[in-house]
């Protein structure tokens, strides 16, 4: 897979987990492979990266655990956020 390929993937299974209503486990999957690609993508201080970064905070274990799904600060918009930047990358700005 290349990497378009690799950000589509991760783009697609953040709409399964919207769908889903993601367990907190399932989620923090999603978060951590997302900012592992972009990194290995763009880098660490990247605009990119830190508009990730700032969509689907917090990074710390214990701050993400119990997160509650729906709501301005829940998974499903930090997903929905996270999503927007990674199509970012690809140039789909919605």
């Amino acid at each position: 897979m290349d990497r378009t390929q690799v950000i589509r993937a991760q783009i697609d299974q953040a709409s399964r987990l919207i769908a889903a209503g993601p367990p907190t486990d399932e989620y923090l999957r999603w978060r951590d492979r997302s900012h592992e690609l972009l990194t290995d993508l763009v880098g660490r201080e990247h605009p990119l990266q830190q508009a990730f970064q700032a969509a689907v905070a917090p990074f710390d274990p214990l701050d993400a655990e119990g997160m509650q799904i729906e709501g301005a600060h829940g998974m499903q918009v930090r997903i929905q956020q996270g999503a927007q930047v990674l199509r970012r990358i690809l140039g789909d700005n919605d």
